[in-house]
């Protein structure tokens, strides 16, 4: 038997953008099915690419296309997402079929009986709306060379965070309660999350303009979740939840990260009981990285990070969860902290830890994490 995915691996520690611009993908429907998904991870692999952050599609090419039923014809729709969550493509551009008995389907391409060269082209537009869609669809030509530094960067520091949600933050962070007030201790440390590896080699200055409110020195004190001594930054709740909604943003999947959904319909509205296969190509742009001069464009990771400025050890690491204790001890060193929010520094006595690490998400406005997506690649893009 083969592998699901057998014949278009490669390994995520190598890849960056294998250069591809056209890319054929065939689409097989046994009979009686109307559905095949290709997931988020094979078509990376497809596109040639180490991160969903570097697709870049710009459109669709339905080019052949074997239809083996007898006498009907079929129609072809692509989403982007899973069968179960999707969206419809950036584009309004559309085939529209019409049958005798009155049937009307508007579809990406419609495949009469037999073989056939379709050769229907659908380019991708942003400014299209795509309804519920959580993914972000920005066509490749409107991208500046910041956007493109940002995007490499995503890629090569930050590729295992993308759809990270705020319970998952939530999970790295130490937080204490007194008087109705709560406060968030964030270590700067790498293995304290995203937000804790963002905040470890930053300035004041930084810090500051991240978290507006965190306290000006960092505090010292064992992490109970890290089980080892390191400086944290003292936030209040409200300045925790702005900087994780503004990271969640940064950090949100862009366009094909959960892969196209196949799907079809028989125009007379028959049930489809003959096999169906398409041929897709698609379009899309290569990273800048790899639109030099070199007759081989394909970049690896290494390559990349050289461009991008992004150390190697970092762009083949991966995220590994801290181990999750309890330690009480450490909320009054929380409270001993100079955090605007109306407490005295004085009398820590009485804070507790929130055993679960969590905080209650209130309605609170956008923070200044969003500037630390600035030139520097070496930050978050």
């Amino acid at each position: 038997m083969l592998a699901p995915s057998q014949g278009i691996g490669h390994d995520a520690a190598v890849t960056f953008d294998q250069g591809k611009s056209k890319i054929p993908i065939q689409v097989h429907f046994n009979a009686f099915e109307d559905t095949v998904h290709l997931s988020g991870p094979n078509l990376e692999k497809a596109l040639g690419v180490g991160s969903s952050t570097l697709n870049n599609i710009e459109g669709i090419t339905v080019e052949t296309a074997s239809n083996h039923h007898p006498s009907d014809p079929a129609t072809f729709h692509v989403k982007e997402g899973t069968p179960e969550d999707n969206s419809t493509l950036p584009t309004t551009s559309r085939v529209v079929g019409v049958s005798p008995g009155g049937n009307v389907i508007a579809a990406h391409a419609v495949i009469p009986a037999g073989t056939h060269a379709i050769d229907v082209k659908h380019e991708f537009c942003h400014t299209v709306s795509r309804g519920k869609s959580t993914t972000e669809y920005v066509h490749p030509s409107s991208l500046t060379p910041e956007d493109h530094a940002r995007n490499a960067t995503r890629a090569l520091k930050w590729n295992q965070h993308i759809g990270i949600t705020s319970e998952q933050l939530d999970e790295h962070v130490v937080v204490a309660e007194k008087d109705g007030k709560t406060r968030v201790a964030l270590a700067m440390d790498p293995a304290a999350g995203p937000l804790g590896q963002l905040v470890a080699n930053k300035t004041a200055e930084e810090r500051a303009v991240m978290f507006p409110q965190c306290a000006t020195e960092p505090v010292e004190f064992e992490n109970p979740k890290l089980g080892t001594t390191v400086p944290h930054i003292i936030m209040s709740k409200e300045n925790w939840e702005d900087g994780k909604k503004t990271f969640i943003e940064n950090m949100r999947p862009k366009f094909g990260h959960h892969g196209f959904t196949f799907s079809r319909q028989m125009l007379t509205g028959v049930q489809p009981s003959h096999p169906l296969d398409v041929k897709v190509v698609v379009h899309r742009r290569p990273h800048p990285i790899c639109l030099e001069t070199d007759k081989f464009k394909s970049k690896t990771i290494h390559d990349a990070s050289e461009v991008a400025g992004v150390p190697i050890h970092t762009a083949l690491s991966s995220a590994d969860a801290p181990e999750e204790a309890k330690q009480n001890v450490v909320a009054a060193a929380i409270f001993g902290a100079p955090v605007k929010d109306g407490l005295s520094t004085k009398q820590s006595a009485g804070a507790t830890i929130i055993s679960d690490g969590t905080t209650p998400a209130d309605d609170v406005s956008s923070s200044g994490v969003e500037a630390d997506n600035h030139d520097d690649n070496e930050d978050l893009a």
